[in-house]
């Protein structure tokens, strides 16, 4: 069987002049109502949606003084393909994005499933780096599985005294409650990763060494001229100082932003977090000015993406295991940077555990940004990654929080549920089938 492939959608466009206001007070009715199964876009009607959100960009500039208007964010984690995704959202809330979108440049006067569906795809913005902390769970089996395991929870505490029985026999007992339960508990779940993917993570290293292996053995061989593999390392090694330098200097004529700098929307920030076990961030950032410092954006994103793509896959990113998805996307033809999230937690505790686990790849990512003008700069950072930036915990804090504007509308579709939370489930299910030992018994059973 083959797991399900968890994919984003990110669309945005730009408001007419004027109308951000009427859309202001559409999302606020949209909230009133119930953002699960309001009339427009009736969340839990979608079947394939982890998390969904739709917000306003607010009209700014960026660090050269052009002007960037309102824009219209709308963005979901999905399962399974775009195409499917698409239909699914134009038979369910079709009516209700032409409500949202016809405050939108360009959307069709007259809408067809067809026209909305180019019109969203015309519009698409693609991600940099795509973070999955639950990798191959669909909706349904993420809920599934929670209710699996609530059930054998319930059946352990109503039944016998388990612990005068073996654990081989408790699991048996389970195994029993369960398939009778659920129909679908007899059939084990897809496997998390492909076996190309679990191959990579489990042999990477093993994969650099063997194409390090190859270049000799074709140098040896002289397939591929020794002295133009020489020439080949020199170039590289010579644009590789000649990046370092210019990232010394650049670096070194940085401005950061003052550590008493307070994000003006801090309050209505605050009052939307901690609402349930779940959280969300949508932070935006203008990208330093210059060539130079886009291509190091790209190249570090490419890094990450492989890293969380083949490495960091299973639930624990870089020892943080509490992000469901987490995007950065390179907007508005290069100009800013676009930063979505959906974590466990609160927004503290979000943030110190990257500055404490992961503050290289942070300060690798925002250093090469800036909040709206070139003296609002990320904390001083040296070499990219090796000092300062958001080791500065305070500062990048102040940084990261006047990063964020306000999500306007956003939805969970099992917004009980952690991380940690999900990938144990999952573990539990796997345990109803198989051999275990008896060690591995034991192990599973304190699961439940």
């Amino acid at each position: 069987m083959k797991s399900s492939k968890q994919h984003a959608l990110l669309v945005i466009t730009t408001i007419e002049k004027e109308h951000r206001k009427a859309l202001e007070e559409l999302f606020s009715e949209i909230v009133d109502k119930d953002v699960e199964s309001n009339k427009w876009i009736p969340f839990k009607a979608l079947k394939t949606i982890h998390f969904a959100r739709l917000l306003i960009l607010p009209a700014t500039t960026d660090v050269k003084g052009r002007s960037i208007p309102d824009q219209l964010l709308f963005s979901t984690n999905f399962d399974g393909a775009l195409d499917d995704h698409l239909a699914e959202l134009m038979k369910e809330a079709g009516n209700g994005l032409d409500e949202i979108y016809k405050h939108c440049k360009g959307y069709p006067a007259h809408p067809t499933n067809e026209n909305r569906i180019a019109y969203l795809r015309g519009h698409q913005a693609k991600y940099s780096t795509f973070y999955v902390g639950t990798v191959g769970r669909t909706v349904e089996q993420i809920r599934r599985e929670s209710e699996l395991r609530d059930a054998i929870q319930g059946f352990l505490g109503d039944g016998d005294d388990w612990d005068t029985m073996a654990p081989a026999d408790v699991r048996s007992a389970v195994q029993d409650f369960a398939f009778q339960k659920f129909e679908w508990a007899k059939t084990p779940a897809p496997p998390w990763l492909t076996p190309w993917t679990r191959f990579i993570k489990n042999n990477y290293l093993r994969i650099v060494i063997a194409l390090l292996i190859a270049i000799v053995l074709l140098v040896i061989l002289d397939v591929i001229p020794f002295v133009g593999v020489l020439a080949f390392l020199g170039v590289l090694l010579l644009l590789f100082l000649l990046f370092l330098i210019i990232l010394r200097y650049k670096e070194e004529h940085d401005k950061e932003a003052p550590l008493g700098y307070s994000c003006p929307d801090v309050a209505n920030l605050i009052a939307r977090e901690n609402l349930i076990v779940q959280n969300q961030m949508t932070g935006i950032n203008s990208l330093k000015p210059g060539f130079f410092r886009l291509f190091t954006e790209r190249v570090v994103q490419a890094v990450i993406n492989f890293v969380a793509r083949f490495i960091a896959n299973d639930g624990d990113l870089a020892g943080i295991p509490s992000i469901h998805f987490a995007r950065w996307c390179i907007i508005d033809n290069g100009r800013r940077l676009l930063f979505l999230t959906n974590y466990d937690g609160s927004w503290e505790n979000y943030l110190g555990d990257f500055v404490d686990k992961a503050g290289s790849g942070l300060t690798a990512v925002w250093s090469n940004t800036v909040l709206n003008k070139a003296d609002e700069g990320f904390p001083t950072t040296k070499w990219l990654f090796r000092e300062g930036g958001a080791r500065d915990e305070q500062r990048f804090k102040a940084f990261a929080r006047s990063s964020q504007v306000t999500t306007n509308i956003w939805y969970s579709a099992y917004k009980e549920l952690s991380v940690q939370n999900i990938n144990n489930n999952s573990m539990i299910r796997a345990g109803l089938y198989g051999d275990l030992s008896p060690l591995e018994t034991l192990e599973w059973l304190h699961r439940l």
